[in-house]
Parts: structure tokens; sequence; C-alpha cells
């Protein structure tokens, strides 16, 4: 039931229900979280990250039993990876990729749109947006990591320097689009 709660809850409730109910079943804070790392990394394959009903998990706890999204399969991002093709690898897309998949022209998932356009929610992805950017997106902190997890192993030190400037770039237009 509480799945198909979920469900019901993007497709069956009227506007002025909407939103306790996404309170209800979901934790909005960390979805909207979800969609803004997915934006900030500009990810690049199919996943709930760009409005393709792909590459996540759901989560229902216990204590909390507000769903959350786990994402995973993350080897297309930061203009890497395998399958960039018709993905965002330009670091000028929306922030709201998520309502318009640039490789299937429309919504694979429209009623996403629901949610990122409802105006409870919208202010909580702007701030997860700019909370990211200010934070584990800035240069100061995300460079680090991607010296300490990709150098001597994977990547040469050029695809690291470029994953740098594309992190730093998206995270600039995603800014100035807020």
């Amino acid at each position: 039931t509480d799945l198909m709660n979920l469900t019901a809850m993007f497709s069956q409730l009227n506007d002025a229900d909407f939103a306790s109910a996404v309170q209800t079943n979901l934790n909005a804070r960390l979805w909207m979280r979800y969609f803004a790392v997915g934006s900030l990394m500009n990810y690049g394959e199919t996943a709930l990250f760009n409005g393709i009903g792909d590459d996540y998990a759901l989560y229902r706890g216990i204590k909390d039993p507000r769903f959350v999204l786990i994402g995973h399969d993350f080897d297309t991002i930061f203009g890497q990876g395998d399958t960039t093709s018709g993905y965002p690898i330009d670091t000028n897309s929306s922030p709201f990729i998520m309502m318009t998949p640039p490789s299937t022209g429309g919504p694979n998932v429209p009623l996403l749109r629901r949610l990122m356009t409802n105006e409870t929610f919208v202010p909580t992805f702007y701030s997860e947006l700019l909370n990211l950017a200010d934070t584990i997106f800035s240069p100061a902190q995300l460079n680090p990591l991607f010296d300490q997890m990709l150098n001597g192993w994977g990547p040469s030190a050029n695809t690291i320097n470029t994953m740098k400037t594309y992190a730093a770039n998206r995270r600039a237009r995603i800014l100035a689009q807020i």
C-alpha cells in the first residue's frame, strides 16, 4: 500500500492535497537533493536524475516511512563516460533536466513535472542546489576529492583536470540560472 499511495499521490490527487501528500509519502528535501546532485554532475545516462525511469532505487524506512531516492550507475558524469550521446554533456543545460530528457525530446516520467514545478518544493530544490554548489561541489572541496579518488589508478591527469574544469563550469552555470 505504501508504493500505491506514492504513485496515487503523483497521479490522482488534486493540487490542493498534493503538497501535503508529498510530505507524507516522501522525504521532499532528500528528493530535491537527489535531483540537485544529478543536475550539478550533469548526470549523463538514463536515470530519474534526468527524467527517465531508470538507474535509481526507492528506500522506505521503518522509523521514517517516507520514500527516499537512491541513485546509482555514476559512470557518465562531469562530461565523462561511455554513453554521453544525446545527454547533457553541455554545461549549459537547465538544472531541470529531469523534466525534459535530452535524448527523448520529452519527459519519460511526466509526473516529475508536478513535483519539480510545485511552489512548495521549487524553493527547496534551489536551496539544495545552492547548498551543494557552496559546499561539496565547490572547487575547494570537489577538486581534492577528484585527486584523491582518481589519481593513480584510472583517468589521466589531463582527464581529471578536464573534469575539474567541467564541474566548475557546470556549477557556475547552475548558479547563474538560479
